[in-house]
């Protein structure tokens, strides 16, 4: 079956970065969400993300929202990442 794994909290960049490395590193073939309530910080993350799977060449689509009900369906993993406190300038 494939993994369908949903990101939420995706905008940081850093974690997300990590987190879609790892799944790269271990040849996982999945479907990846990102959900972020902040488009700017989304979009980042989403780069990011490509880059990492075209990088590795890994078999991973991506899909990113800024509503979750839009990648939820389906999801098999739903990986919540929250900043206490906001985001440091």
């Amino acid at each position: 079956m494939r993994e369908k794994i949903i990101l939420i909290g995706a905008g940081s960049a850093m974690f997300t970065g990590a987190l879609v490395t790892d799944i790269v590193r271990r040849g996982w073939e999945c479907e990846l969400g990102l959900v972020d309530m902040d488009p700017d910080a989304l979009a980042v993350a989403e780069g990011l993300t490509k880059k990492v799977i075209a990088a590795g060449k890994a078999p991973i689509s991506v899909s990113a929202s800024t509503d979750r009900r839009e990648v939820l369906p389906g999801a098999t993993v739903v990986i919540t990442t929250i900043a206490v406190g906001g985001r440091m300038s």
